[in-house]
């Protein structure tokens, strides 16, 4: 049986790796994504192990991140704080291309659904699923970062053989996804008004653009029949002039908002604008009522 050098073979670019950040755990969808990754690259994961990041070791990871984006990073490093990841490595021809190549742009809005983040119900940039490196170089300077963590991660012998399909506790459940977790919040608050509005179903397609745009519809629908507050406060978000203090705030008065719901419609916020760039003068979602943000608005509040 032939085996791989791990170090040697990402260098030389044999070897691709792909982390599973912590929302992709808790929404099931390591075994969805590598199959999706295996069909579309040819690809096949060799070797799987967890980590758990320190805020050091992820600021090391990501240099020059924290600096570059003071406002996203300490929600960034909180995520991180959730839960483990799952670091892997994939072999295939060419794989430290062609594993990057369908990752997409760090913000689900840039990306088309040829890519795991323009799919897979992903719309924020903070929990978008996975790391992947960009080239041999940064997959070796990663991975020291990560053996920091476990000194040991990859180290044994890795036969070329394919893992078998990671085994997802449950069906996939798209929480990672700001606008999705919008929509379950109103949908509480729309069954305590009695509501006849049936709650949205996160479509089987799981495109990252479908499913913004059915779920824009469904909170047009929704205004109708939610409280004055929480009307406002849908409005506010969706059209970019929401502060992620008030926001929360009103949806805490309103259902049941966990620390991780808290977190995801925090990345939602502050990543809104990203979604109507290109729908004109900052743009309103159609269908919804009032104005949009004016020059004293701000998407980075709170």
């Amino acid at each position: 049986m032939d085996f791989l050098r791990t170090d040697k073979d990402l260098a030389s670019g044999k070897l691709s790796l792909l982390v599973f950040l912590p929302d992709a755990l808790r929404s099931r969808l390591v075994g969805p994504i590598e199959r999706w990754v295996r069909e579309r690259t040819g690809c096949v994961p060799v070797a799987r192990g967890w980590v758990s990041y320190t805020e050091e070791a992820l600021d090391k990871f990501y240099p020059g991140i924290a600096a570059s984006h003071p406002e996203g990073w300490p929600l960034f490093a909180s995520l991180f704080a959730t839960g483990p990841c799952l670091a892997t490595l994939w072999l295939g021809a060419d794989a430290a291309r062609v594993i990057p190549s369908v990752k997409g742009a760090t913000h689900p809005a840039r990306c088309t659904g040829s890519t795991i983040r323009g799919r897979f119900w992903c719309d924020n940039p903070t929990a978008n699923l996975v790391h992947v490196s960009d080239d041999g170089g940064a997959a070796v300077r990663e991975l020291q970062v990560l053996r920091s963590l476990e000194s040991q991660l990859f180290r044994a012998p890795i036969p070329m053989l394919a893992l078998e399909p990671f085994g997802d506790s449950a069906p996939s459940a798209p929480e990672h996804s700001a606008i999705l977790t919008l929509c379950s919040l109103v949908a509480m608050h729309l069954s305590e008004q009695r509501s006849p509005l049936q709650s949205l179903r996160a479509p089987e397609n799981e495109e990252a653009r479908e499913t913004m745009a059915r779920a824009e519809a469904w909170l047009a629908q929704a205004l109708e029949n939610t409280s004055r507050p929480v009307s406002e406060a849908i409005d506010s978000y969706l059209n970019g002039t929401a502060r992620p203090t008030e926001v929360i705030g009103t949806l805490k008065n309103a259902a049941h908002v966990g620390p991780w719901q808290e977190l995801i419609l925090r990345a939602g916020v502050l990543s809104r604008g990203e979604w109507l760039e290109g729908r004109g003068n900052a743009s309103r979602v159609p269908g919804l009522p009032g104005r949009g943000p004016g020059p004293g608005d701000s998407r980075q509040g709170g």
